[in-house]
């Protein structure tokens, strides 16, 4: 018998338990109206296991087509060969005005002794054809990034350009305290506006203290994110803390891009503060190397692990290739397709599909709390042991909140029943 059948049989039950057996027999009869009406409503999508007739790994794509419009510009400006340290970028930078194509020499040298600072700029292409930038400042100092953007607007960064950083850390990669210098930083601490629509391709990172990319809007009141972010085609190599760090972002595509040798996360999803969000944020076709690797904490392809009650929705990890690692530098498990979503908050509409490893690990493999609609569905694990997924009662839809609403609604229904009838007679 079909659900519908089954909510209209029910029906009649409840009206004739009114006329024959009085109020015991109604409520009883008003419990399975409710009953039937939950199973209506509860409908959630089930966590399945590694599939063994998914497609094989094939490389990322490089990406194909523009999630939003380039920066407009209308004048090309050499930047001077005599430019060759980061402070002296700034300063002939400053001269440069909006809408402009930003061209470097070829295989041009630059000694960042601090970041390339673009802040509170609109409409510019870095144009790096090929240069070299040699991180020279402390791990410790937002600005020491190369590319540090705070409350500005249509940047495109273009490669190839090389990023080499000055992490001497080779093995375990992370150092505490020395986590702030990454290759690209959206920063608003300090209170500074968020960024939007910035673009990065063509960068070849290697050896960098903090994240390949730091994704923050306003850090104070009102909390304004940073939005549509576009991270393509790029290499990471020893790479200290996270790939990627979604702290105060929406709209952000991270695809075809490599990044190997992480220390703790591919993706860390972590609001710094309650009044922050990260909604529509999608990883795909990517390729992930090696990750946790540091000994402090064990590391997750992707990770929601805080404490806060920030807004996390729409959250997509998808056709991604990863090697992982036969055993992690802090706990020594093996590391494949690592999920934990697990906060204090209640994140939604999470998929989580069509990724591969060949690196088996015992389940469960997929860690999620207090998901509210959540997809896990084509994913390739080999598992030593255990199932691929674990999830707690509260995942997927609210089944007691919707129990609760299914009976009152049902004994408010037989309550106006009961009244009519009495009525009648």
């Amino acid at each position: 018998m079909s659900r519908r059948a089954t909510g209209k049989w029910d029906t009649i039950r409840v009206m004739r338990a009114v006329r024959r057996h009085g109020l015991v027999s109604f409520v009883a009869a008003a419990a399975i109206v409710g009953f039937a009406f939950v199973s209506l409503l509860t409908v959630d999508t089930p966590a399945k296991a590694a599939s063994p007739s998914a497609p094989p790994p094939s490389p990322a794509a490089s990406a194909s087509s523009r999630p939003f419009p380039p920066p407009v510009t209308n004048r090309t400006v050499p930047v001077p060969e005599s430019v060759t340290s980061g402070s002296s970028f700034n300063a002939w930078m400053s001269g440069v005005p909006d809408g402009s194509i930003v061209d470097f020499p070829q295989n041009a040298a630059i000694d960042l002794d601090t970041g390339f600072n673009l802040q509170g700029r609109n409409n510019l292409v870095l144009r790096l054809n090929g240069a070299t930038l040699r991180v020279q400042g402390p791990g410790d100092v937002p600005d020491s990034s190369p590319f540090f953007v705070r409350n500005s607007s249509h940047i495109e960064i273009d490669g190839p350009a090389t990023v080499l950083g000055n992490n001497p850390n080779a093995t375990t990669l992370f150092t505490p305290g020395q986590e702030n210098s990454h290759v690209l930083a959206l920063s608003g601490w300090g209170g500074q506006g968020p960024s939007s629509y910035v673009e990065m391709r063509g960068i070849d990172a290697r050896n960098v203290y903090g994240d390949f990319a730091y994704l923050e809007g306003r850090n104070v009141a009102p909390w304004e994110p940073s939005s549509y972010v576009w991270i393509h085609d790029n290499t990471g190599t020893s790479i200290g803390r996270n790939a990627i760090s979604s702290i105060d972002v929406t709209d952000l595509l991270v695809e075809s891009n490599t990044f190997d040798r992480i220390g703790l996360d591919a993706w860390d999803i972590e609001p710094n503060f309650d009044g922050q969000q990260v909604r529509r944020n999608t990883f795909r076709s990517n390729r992930i190397g090696a990750y946790s690797l540091m000994t402090q904490f064990d590391g997750w392809l992707l990770s929601t692990a805080n404490k806060t009650k920030a807004v996390i929705e729409d959250i997509t990890l998808t056709d991604n290739d990863v090697v992982g690692v036969a055993a992690n530098g802090h706990s020594g498990v093996p590391r494949g397709l690592q999920v934990q979503i697990d906060r204090s908050g209640r994140p939604s509409q999470v998929t989580v599909t069509n990724n591969r490893t060949a690196q088996a690990a015992p389940g469960p493999v997929m860690h999620f709390v207090n998901v509210d609609g959540l997809t896990v569905d084509g994913n390739v694990q080999p598992l030593t042991s255990g199932d691929l997924t674990t999830t707690n009662a509260e995942t997927g839809l609210r089944p007691l909140l919707i129990l609760g609403t299914g009976l009152l609604i049902a004994v408010a229904a037989g309550g106006l029943l009961a009244w009519r009838l009495r009525r009648r007679r």
